[in-house]
């Protein structure tokens, strides 16, 4: 019988097997799968720090970039649901996902932190 990987089982599982090699690249900046599956262990470790746990939301307000695949990995390794919103909404529509989902945590780049401020008052659950 098949046995189903997550993210954060199959960067785990890269690690071992290919801990030197390139996992993620972009113009300035290369990390190898050891370097990643560090940098995803330390969030996935600041996430339950904050009292995230299995199941819960987080919602990621960001552009694509490196750090958005490190966030999918590190939920993955604890069963965190992503709860990705558009960098183009504005605040009103920010603050009606993240209520309406429940999330729990917002992750978003430093660029997007004026939005979620913003509606911060009107969150209650985050």
């Amino acid at each position: 019988m098949a046995e189903w990987l997550n993210l954060g089982q199959t960067m785990k599982g890269r690690a071992k097997t290919h801990p030197g090699r390139i996992c993620f690249e972009d113009a300035e900046r290369s990390f190898t799968y050891e370097q990643t599956n560090i940098r995803a262990n330390i969030l996935a470790n600041r996430l339950l720090e904050m009292g995230i746990k299995k199941g819960d939301r987080a919602a990621v307000l960001m552009e694509n970039s490196i750090e958005m695949a490190e966030i999918f990995i590190a939920v993955g390794k604890f069963g965190l649901v992503i709860v990705p919103i558009n960098f183009r909404l504005a605040g009103p529509e920010i603050e009606y996902i993240l209520k309406d989902s429940g999330a729990k945590a917002v992750i978003a780049h430093d660029e997007f932190a004026p939005e979620v401020d913003g509606v911060r008052s009107g969150l209650t659950a985050i």
